[in-house]
């Protein structure tokens, strides 16, 4: 055992009795063991507390790791599902990818037939033009065919309308004519018949229209014309129609709507009514 003795101690130990130096010596041996044995004791004490610290660090250590275990688990388990979920997102995304395929190649096909439609729709406008075209010069063509007709009649049954105005309505004819009508907003009517003459000592008019197959249109029309004519001719007004051929159900529209309005097919005038000359105007 080293003994922790100062150099003056030593020295005056040294020079006592050697009984008495050995007495000394052993007592300073005794105090340096309990010394040291009292520096042990405090140190193994200490030692114990920091052991039991230590011990309470471990365990608080171990529990925060058992829980930083169990959020492990648990982050681990969310980012599987996370990966699962981003797997499913992948797949839709890629499902997405196609369907888009399928919609950009359905949108190509649309727009091809659109362009087949717009072609053909173009294609039948230039082809409705044309018909178009051809329907108004077939209808100026008929219109012209049924002008001529109708002059046809106007000349065939015009030597017998001064013998119809007298025996139908008692109108000695003075005047025949084609004329036109004129009003004064410099609007007109071209009246295919016209006849002037007298019945009792009045003035009093006679108006034909001639037209190939009249019809009920051609009925309406021809009553208003005579409405317009009442307002400016100074005299009763009376009005017939000729047809080469009339149906029975324009007879009848006649008789129900225009009772005033005399109808006749052409063969049944000119066998019905003498020639007689008239001054033409």
């Amino acid at each position: 055992m080293t003994m922790l003795i100062s150099g003056s101690l030593f020295r005056k130990i040294d020079r006592l009795d050697p009984d008495l130096k050995e007495v000394m010596i052993s007592m300073v041996e005794e105090w340096e063991r309990y010394r040291e044995d009292m520096v042990t004791k405090v140190e193994f004490g200490d030692l114990r507390e920091i052991v039991k610290e230590l011990a309470e660090a471990q365990k608080r250590t171990e529990i925060k790791v058992a829980e930083l275990v169990e959020a492990q688990k648990r982050t681990d388990a969310k980012v599987a599902e996370l990966t699962e979920a981003q797997k499913r997102t992948e797949i839709k995304v890629a499902e997405l990818a196609e369907a888009q395929k399928r919609t950009d190649a359905k949108v190509a096909e649309l727009t091809e037939a659109q362009k087949r439609t717009e072609a053909a729709l173009q294609a039948l406008t230039q082809e409705v033009r044309a018909l178009t075209a051809d329907h108004k010069e077939t209808r100026r063509q008929l219109g012209g065919l049924a002008q001529s007709v109708g002059y046809v009649l106007e000349d065939r049954i015009a030597p017998h309308v001064a013998d119809f105005a007298k025996k139908i309505f008692g109108v000695d004819i003075a005047l025949l004519d084609r004329r036109n009508l004129i009003y004064e907003d410099g609007k007109y009517d071209e009246l295919n018949i016209y006849a002037e003459g007298a019945k009792n000592d009045r003035p009093a008019y006679v108006i034909g229209e001639c037209k190939s197959q009249p019809g009920k249109r051609d009925l309406d029309r021809f009553a208003k014309v005579i409405a317009r004519a009442r307002q400016v001719l100074p005299g009763d007004i009376h009005y017939f129609i000729v047809g080469h051929q009339v149906a029975p159900e324009v007879e009848d529209y006649a008789r129900q709507k225009y009772p005033d309005l005399k109808l006749f097919n052409s063969l049944r005038f000119t066998a019905a009514f003498r020639r007689s000359r008239v001054d033409r105007g």
